[in-house]
């Protein structure tokens, strides 16, 4: 029996699954960042190329044949971009001896097929990035958020980190604790270390600088008692290993810290807003509100979407009830009728986009 391989290509982690010729799991690989607004075209590339390798070497595959890929991948949305990884994939498959017929579609398409079995409805995705997608048949596809996290990715895992790494620099601010000196953003860089997709602790702070208490313990904020200090700051604190307003401003501006990196913040804010406490609740119900902003604009423009299903897709929706709770509160008394499904719950996203390959290639 051959299978049919789908491709979950995302701002944090890729994967790839196979299912054979009835739909049934077969072997499921992962890799890191696929997404070349992320980490650039070519390093995309060499990251699916390792992926494919690893991939055609499982034993479940050995003596099977590829019918058809279908890759969701985040990042490519222009035609520039779907004919470079086109020409890439044909290339590609062709040296790695296993020619395919291929479909690229969106994230959105593959994340629907898993949770609903069908490509068309209304996908919200919050994961290091975040972006809604409405698909109907013969219709044209909808879309808002996905500007970026310069410009939007509001209630994505990049932006409740970002929002978690400034309250902690307000946190040094009202300890009244030496602010770090002024400087331009590439001197305050310099003599860091690289930091990789996992947040590191940064260098050791010049000798003689204030320190704020071990985390867990209340610094001295005049007029506050210490509020907030033992909670979310103090967290991120410890997480990273920060100790000073240098380390935060070394470890912030450091080349190696991206996008991913911030966003990998949002596990400890996460973390915090489900054990109570009030600054991390607070930006989480903040950035859920917004994305539900977004998801309403296009509600709004799109009324079709408003009586059907929508699924949440993602790792904010995953690792956070809080998160869900928040934007499904958000959303209830304008949209009564908008059915919320949780994307998590069934086939993973490669899975569905096997799923479609299946579909589009074999006729299922």
């Amino acid at each position: 029996m051959n299978f049919y391989a789908g491709i979950d290509g995302g701002g944090t982690k890729t994967e790839l699954a196979a299912i054979d010729e009835r739909g049934a799991a077969l072997c499921q690989v992962r890799g890191t960042s696929t997404n070349p607004h992320t980490v650039g075209f070519d390093k995309a590339f060499m990251e699916l190329t390792s992926i494919f390798k690893t991939f055609l070497e499982q034993p479940q595959l050995i003596g099977r044949k590829c019918l058809g890929i279908c890759l969701g991948m985040s990042g490519i949305d222009h035609e520039d971009e779907r004919l470079r990884l086109t020409a890439f994939l044909k290339e590609e498959l062709q040296r790695l001896r296993a020619p395919s017929p291929f479909e690229i579609r969106t994230e959105g398409e593959i994340a629907l097929m898993a949770a609903l079995g069908r490509p068309y409805g209304l996908q919200i995705i919050a994961g290091t990035g975040s972006i809604v997608y409405g698909f109907l048949p013969d219709e044209p596809r909808a879309r808002a958020g996905g500007w970026g996290h310069l410009l939007g990715d509001e209630g994505s895992g990049y932006r409740l980190g970002l929002e978690a790494l400034r309250l902690t620099a307000r946190e040094f601010d009202r300890a009244g604790l030496a602010a770090p000196r002024c400087a331009p953003m590439e001197e305050a860089a310099e003599g860091a270390s690289s930091v990789g997709a996992a947040p590191v602790a940064p260098q050791a702070a010049s000798e003689g600088a204030e320190k704020l208490p071990p985390p867990g313990e209340a610094a001295a904020v005049p007029g506050s008692a210490g509020s907030g200090a033992a909670g979310l700051a103090a967290s991120v604190r410890e997480a990273l290993g920060l100790h000073t307003p240098e380390d935060l401003k070394r470890w912030v501006y450091a080349p190696g810290t991206d996008k991913a990196a911030i966003a990998a913040v949002a596990e400890t804010a996460i973390r915090a807003c489900e054990a109570g406490d009030p600054d991390a609740r607070r930006i989480v119900a903040d950035e859920a509100a917004n994305l539900a902003a977004t998801t309403a604009g296009l509600l709004r423009h799109r009324p079709a979407f408003a009586e059907g299903d929508a699924v949440l897709g993602g790792s904010i929706f995953g690792h956070s009830p809080s998160f869900r709770e928040a934007f499904a509160q958000a959303l209830a008394a304008e949209f009564p009728k908008l059915r919320l499904v949780d994307g998590a719950g069934g086939r993973s996203a490669a899975e569905g986009a096997a799923l479609l390959a299946r579909q589009i290639f074999g006729g299922a």
